[in-house]
C-alpha cells in the first residue's frame, strides 16, 4: 500500500509510513525493527502530527533507535498542525537527538537527504498529510493520479 512502509529509495533507504497514532506508529516501529535487523543504523526522522495527537506519546516508540529527528510540519492548511517546536521539545525531553525543526516539510527532506550515508535510512511519518506531500519528489503527483496512489 502506498505510504505505509513504502520504500521509494535505497541508499539511503528512505521509507514513507502513514502512522498517525500511538499504536500505528509503534507497529511502525516495529517493522523497522524487522527491517535493520539489530544493525546499528542511523535513523533519520522526518516527523510531523496533526494538532489532536500528543507528541511525546507518539515519538516515544523511537527513543529506541539512533534516531535523529527532523520536525516539521504539512502544508494541507486544510488540517490543523502540532508546531514543529512543540515535536522538537517533546523529542528533546525524550532523550532523542533533535535536528532544528523545519516549517517546510521538504527542507527536512533535503536536510535529511544531505545528513544520511548511503547505510541510513531516512523514515518519513506521523501524518498521511506529511507522506504525501513528501512523496512527490519520488513519485509525481500525475502518475498518483493516474494509478489512483495518491492519499491528498
Amino acid at each position: 500500500l502506498p505510504c505505509r512502509f513504502e520504500i521509494v529509495q535505497q541508499n539511503p533507504t528512505v521509507i514513507i509510513d502513514g502512522a498517525h497514532n500511538p499504536d500505528k506508529l509503534k507497529f511502525c516501529a516495529d517493522k523497522l525493527n524487522e527491517y535493520i535487523k539489530n544493525k546499528k543504523t542511523k535513523i533519520h526522522l522526518i516527523f510531523a502530527l496533526t494538532n489532536q495527537k500528543a507528541a511525546k506519546e507518539c515519538l516515544s516508540t523511537f527513543k529506541q533507535f539512533n534516531a535523529t529527528i527532523y520536525p516539521t510540519r504539512f502544508l494541507d492548511a486544510s488540517r490543523k498542525i502540532t508546531w514543529p517546536s512543540y515535536i522538537a521539545a517533546a523529542a528533546k525531553q525524550l532523550g532523542i537527538k533533535t535536528s532544528k525543526f523545519f516549517l517546510d516539510p521538504r527542507d527536512a527532506l533535503q536536510k535529511a537527504l544531505a545528513s544520511a550515508t548511503k547505510n541510513d535510512i531516512i523514515l518519513i511519518t506521523g501524518s498521511f498529510y506529511l507522506c504525501s506531500e513528501l512523496r512527490e519528489h519520488w513519485i509525481s503527483e500525475d502518475y498518483m493520479i493516474e494509478n489512483k496512489t495518491l492519499f491528498k
